[in-house]
């Protein structure tokens, strides 16, 4: 059986390849080279066999290898748009939330300002209200102390006028009678005396005429 037949390519193998894969073996070859004169052909036969054989599992053990990284490196390289991709999208999605985030805290902190002005103006309002009823009931206390107070002065200006009148009354009654029993004696008198003229006058006629008659016997 030949190298050919072992191989199953259709070519002989040098037998120089297989020190190509591995040093030692082509030691081995050269022992075996010397060795050629005392072995059989069989069994030199099965020997070369054994080692094209081995040769050839090696390489398609690195071919196979070498496909496999390859595959793996296109996969990787094929991968590679997508995990960048994916990136991208994580990253976007990422900000989109923290967008979203930053702009719920900024509505609800508008929010809670809004609220918080809200209540400050209505507390303001309120003590306005307070303060401005507080004046009212104020000013309406004052407006009736002053009332009762001006009540209170008329009532004692009344009285004193009153009192004044009524003392003066009393003064100017003593003063009344008086001048009333003078004027009552003055018209007496006044009666008395023209009734004592009139008198006098008729007692003077009265003489005159009598003197008148005498004188006419």
């Amino acid at each position: 059986m030949t190298q050919e037949d072992w191989s199953g390519t259709g070519e002989a193998s040098d037998t120089s390849s297989a020190g190509s894969w591995n040093e030692p073996a082509a030691d081995a070859e050269g022992s075996e080279a010397e060795r050629t004169v005392a072995v059989p052909a069989t069994t030199r036969s099965s020997s070369r066999s054994s080692r094209s054989s081995r040769s050839s599992g090696a390489r398609k053990k690195s071919t196979a290898k070498k496909k496999s990284t390859a595959k793996k490196s296109g996969a990787k390289k094929k991968a590679a748009p997508k995990r960048k991709a994916a990136a991208k999208k994580s990253t976007a999605k990422r900000k989109t939330a923290a967008k979203k985030a930053a702009t719920t805290r900024k509505k609800s902190t508008a929010k809670r300002k809004t609220a918080a002005k809200k209540a400050a103006t209505t507390r303001k309002k309120s003590t306005a209200k307070r303060k401005t009823a507080a004046k009212k009931a104020a000013t309406t206390r004052k407006k009736s102390t002053a009332k009762r107070k001006t009540a209170a002065k008329k009532s004692t200006a009344k009285r004193k006028t009153a009192a004044k009148k009524s003392t003066a009354k009393r003064k100017a009654a003593p003063k009344r009678k008086a001048a009333a029993k003078k004027s009552t004696a003055k018209k007496s008198t006044a009666k008395r005396k023209t009734a004592a003229k009139k008198s006098t006058t008729k007692r003077k006629a009265a003489s005159r005429s009598r003197t008148g008659r005498r004188s006419s016997r």
